[in-house]
């Protein structure tokens, strides 16, 4: 299974202790703006996916190997 195929769109969040999450708002490729997630439920949900995900992650010396960068 590819991670494109994994319900994580719009769900990229860095948590602190696990309490809190930075839901960031996009568009464009252009950050429109951070919102600051409390509710226990959300959190857990976006630790839930993130632990999902983490799963197909790949060092980034590997990652580099398998996908070509036009920079």
């Amino acid at each position: 299974m590819r991670a494109a195929h994994l319900p994580i769109r719009d769900r990229c969040a860095e948590g602190e202790s696990q309490r809190k999450l930075a839901r960031f708002h996009h568009k464009d490729g252009r950050t429109l703006g951070v919102e600051l997630i409390t509710d226990p439920a959300e959190v857990l949900k976006a630790c839930q996916v993130r632990d999902r995900a983490w799963h197909f992650a790949a060092p980034y010396e590997e990652f580099t190997t398998r996908v070509p960068s036009a920079v």
